[in-house]
């Protein structure tokens, strides 16, 4: 039987963060604005709900929610008066948006200023923080720098450096961290058994056992595997470079964009290239960087053009 993660506790190699943060708190030095920052699949949104969870809780055990009283009853059922939260809201496609707008930023603000339930603190929480949109940015900015008595705004970001500098200068910055490779190694074993599969399966993920997690729930651990041969597939030409963006695209470009970087990473390191051909892997290493950043940011790019312009350029790589 699988050994699951406790939705109360943190993960163990986020017990720091929590630990700093609930001693501020009884030393009544908590901050009313915090910005968790962690890279995507790091945990760092549930950090953030965790968090506002044991902030509201009336009677907290060890720093942690009770999960008994009346307002983890609440938080329980999804309901609870003095909480808040933004993400991007679904568009009339059924697709994400790509930002956070001004309305939802205002709204969250308008039900702030009401009188809160029992006299109680209200936490307000923004997920993904960086996607906010210069407008909805400038509206938040300005009730971090006149805040609500008794409210703490909590913002999760995986990519803080795009938040503006007003923002990150009105927040106390805290990381929210990878394990080491060990202790990853070690909360994957009752997931996956097999050690060597889960060595690899660290290595594309960057050490990130909750993004492996994250594929094996999703029946994707077959398919990561397999990219290092659909690679050598494409380039040999026994794979088609359309076929294979269509496949990837449906299955995620970011995971399998980021897993290629680290495959050719892992490659590189591992074989006696030619200085010639391994100039030309980095060069192509930096290529999957700009998509990267392109299908991270709000520009909203043509996912599967992109996965297939990669691939055509990956079949035509010649050192």
């Amino acid at each position: 039987m699988e050994a699951k993660p406790d939705p109360l506790l943190p993960y163990p190699w986020q017990q720091d963060c929590w630990d700093r943060l609930h001693r501020q708190k009884m030393e009544g030095r908590l901050p009313h604005a915090i910005l968790l920052q962690g890279v995507i699949d790091s945990g760092v949104d549930r950090f953030s709900l965790l968090l506002a969870q044991a902030l509201l809780c009336e009677s907290p055990q060890n720093h942690l929610p009770c999960s008994h009283c009346r307002s983890c009853h609440w938080w329980s059922v999804g309901s609870h008066p003095n909480f808040q939260r933004i993400t991007p809201e679904v568009m009339e496609s059924g697709k994400l948006s790509r930002v956070i707008k001004i309305d939802q930023v205002r709204e969250m603000m308008g039900k702030v200023q009401q009188t809160s339930f029992q006299q109680g603190r209200k936490v307000l929480v923004i997920y993904p923080a960086e996607v906010m949109n210069p407008n909805a940015a400038n509206a938040l900015l300005k009730n971090l720098e006149e805040p609500p008595a008794h409210t703490n705004f909590i913002l999760a970001a995986n990519n803080p450096s795009r938040l503006m500098a007003t923002i990150r200068s009105r927040c106390q910055k805290i990381d929210v961290p990878l394990p080491s490779i060990k202790e990853a190694d070690r909360w994957l074993m009752p997931f996956i058994q097999d050690a060597a599969q889960r060595e690899t399966l660290l290595a594309l993920s960057a050490g990130n056992p909750l993004l492996v997690k994250q594929w094996q729930d999703e029946n994707f651990l077959d398919e990561v595997l397999d990219l290092g041969e659909k690679l050598l597939q494409v380039r040999e030409g026994r794979a088609s470079p359309l076929q294979v963006a269509a496949q990837w695209h449906k299955q995620g470009a970011l995971s399998h964009i980021a897993g290629w970087w680290r495959w050719l990473s892992l490659d590189i390191k591992a074989k006696a290239h030619s200085a010639d051909a391994t100039k030309a892997l980095l060069r192509f290493m930096d290529q999957l960087l700009v998509a990267r950043r392109q299908l991270e940011s709000t520009a909203n790019p043509n996912e599967q053009l992109l996965l297939e312009s990669l691939l055509i350029d990956w079949q035509n790589l010649r050192p």
